[in-house]
């Protein structure tokens, strides 16, 4: 995420057209799309599950900058933005839910989320780089490629996750099951 907000500006007036005012807006979808579905996202993630909830919005993400990269316009670009705003949001407020989960006892729930935030930072100051030295190489049209597959090797990642779930009673159980077979 940190690679393509960025980035994205570069991309916009290289790539889009766009001058550097309007390059520069567009990531306000992503930040709006963000705020109308931050609380149905954890809503989502405690009737669905957290892990299951971000798997859907790094799917989100992964489709939406696929799409943006065959079909590069401004129009194309807006929605995707919007998608990709959805899908940040079921990433982003469930992650740091599953870290405090995962702690063994509540003393250490701190010691968790700093460890959570280091490579968060570590991310926003390593993911630019290693973005922008492939898009030296592939060219500014590539954004949306190289990013996608970031966000795919966060996706095999999430798979790996064992643990982060809240433990269920089993009247929550199945009202848990009940929720999901009112999405179907």
């Amino acid at each position: 995420m940190n690679s393509y907000e960025a980035l994205f500006t570069v991309y916009a007036i290289d790539v889009l057209g766009l001058d550097r005012s309007g390059a520069g807006f567009m990531l306000i979808y992503i930040a709006l799309a963000f705020l109308l579905t931050a609380v149905p996202a954890g809503i989502l993630g405690s009737k669905l599950g957290r892990k299951t909830t971000i798997k859907i919005g790094l799917v989100l993400w992964i489709v939406a900058l696929i799409l943006a990269f065959a079909i590069q316009t401004v129009t194309v670009t807006t929605v995707i933005l919007v998608i990709a705003g959805v899908g940040w949001a079921f990433i982003n407020i469930n992650s740091i839910v599953i870290v405090w989960q995962m702690a063994p006892t509540e003393r250490k729930i701190g010691t968790y989320t700093g460890v959570y935030y280091f490579f968060s930072f570590l991310a926003a100051i390593l993911g630019p780089f290693m973005v922008g030295s492939l898009i030296d190489v592939l060219g500014n049209t590539t954004l949306f490629l190289i990013c996608s597959f970031f966000f795919i090797f966060a996706l095999v990642f999430m798979f790996l996750v064992k643990r982060g779930e809240a433990e269920l009673t089993e009247t929550e159980k199945i009202a848990k099951e009940k929720a999901i077979q009112e999405l179907k």
